[in-house]
């Protein structure tokens, strides 16, 4: 598929069109876990807190203070073309095997690599650490 003017956020590699206000799903089922993969407001808040005055809403921060800003990227990377193989759980061993190599795949035999503006985006073991240091 080829969108245009969207974003992508989270490990899961969801794409975003803020604009028609979608998400797109990139891996092969309906699932993706929307709070560890989007900046999300709370708005059930309230009354306000700490102080009196204060928005009824605060940044859901579903890595419990791991990331910076909750997480938020300050300022999002843009580039012109990209081909993403990200998905969920993508460098789990089964996943990678079975569903992201053969979209790497397909994307060399249909040329789409050999375009040099095309930037490769694939996935990156990354997210929090709970207090072991284990990956959650």
């Amino acid at each position: 598929a080829k969108f245009r003017g969207v974003g992508i956020a989270g490990d899961d590699g969801l794409i975003l069109d803020e604009a028609g206000c979608h998400i797109f799903v990139t891996s092969s089922g309906r699932w993706a876990h929307a709070a560890r993969n989007l900046q999300m407001l709370e708005t059930w808040k309230g009354p306000a807190e700490p102080y009196e005055g204060q928005p009824y809403y605060g940044w859901h921060d579903h890595n419990r203070g791991t990331f910076p800003n909750n997480g938020k990227v300050a300022k999002a990377r843009k580039v012109a073309k990209v081909a993403s193989i990200v998905q969920f759980a993508g460098v789990s061993f089964f996943h990678f095997m079975t569903e992201v190599l053969g979209r790497l795949l397909v994307l060399q035999r249909k040329g789409v690599l050999d375009d040099s503006e095309v930037k490769l985006l694939a996935p990156k073991e990354g997210g929090p650490k709970d207090k072991s240091g284990r990956r959650g």
